[in-house]
């Protein structure tokens, strides 16, 4: 059985097999991305919470194959599961999972962040007005940050376009594949259900990637045309499809 306290150390002439393995998660690699991280460690599903010291996270742990994760976030959500509070947009999550076999007297575990959001950039033309409004919808507002799966759950929530350009800019958390992602565009009488999830399907976007790529939309309602792209968030590539 696990301890709810730190495990003390062993002594040179003790049997070293039963001494506990001080685990240490880097985290340095998700300070850029804020300064509260958050991390926990799980034996099956019994969760341990280690302490923060600089730079890491640590805690004693009996030897053993653990599970761990790690997130950018604030210090009221931690754990395993994100969800996404309903009418609001997702967050910018990045976030780390491994799992470690424990068999020494430490393990260290630098965690590398990884991106769970897409950041969807649409420009619209042909259209005038400011009375037009916007709303995203879809089937996924969630994230078992330990599976990498997203969790199943309708979603909604406005978006404004931009003053300078009416363009639409906001971010998706992860989706599965077939999640109903879809925008929903009204102006007077007149409402567009615009297929955002087929778009980025036609584009052959990935939502299992490790790394979340960004997306990009031309919607041309004059000329009934769509130009779609998927720019990868690291380097400056873009697939161009136009239907």
């Amino acid at each position: 059985m696990l301890s709810a306290t730190l495990l003390s150390s062993c002594s040179v002439k003790e049997d070293r097999s039963v001494c506990p393995c001080r685990l240490e998660i880097g985290i340095a690699a998700f300070l850029k991305y804020g300064p509260n991280p958050s991390a926990m460690i799980y034996f099956d599903d019994f969760p341990l919470v280690p302490h923060r010291e600089g730079e890491f996270f640590i805690t004693d742990v009996e030897k053993g194959d653990y599970n761990i994760c790690v997130r950018t976030g604030n210090d009221e959500e931690v754990g395993r599961i994100h969800m996404i509070p309903p009418e609001t947009e997702p967050d910018s999550l990045y976030s780390f999972r491994a799992s470690v076999l424990c068999d020494g007297e430490s393990k260290r575990v630098n965690a590398l962040p990884h991106k769970q959001f897409c950041t969807v950039s649409i420009k619209v033309n042909g259209i005038e007005g400011s009375d037009i409004t916007y709303k995203i919808k879809g089937s996924y507002n969630g994230l078992d940050i330990l599976s990498g799966e997203p969790l199943y759950g309708y979603f909604e929530f406005p978006v404004f376009p931009s003053a300078e350009d009416g363009s639409l800019r906001f971010r998706l958390s992860r989706q599965g594949e077939d999640g109903n992602l879809s925008i929903l565009s009204v102006k007077c009488d007149d409402a567009w259900n615009l297929p955002l999830g087929q778009w980025m399907k036609d584009a052959g976007y990935d939502w299992k990637a490790e790394d979340l790529e960004d997306f990009e939309a031309d919607i041309d309602y004059s000329g009934a045309r769509v130009t779609l792209r998927v720019c990868d968030w690291e380097i400056e590539e873009a697939l161009v499809v136009t239907i």
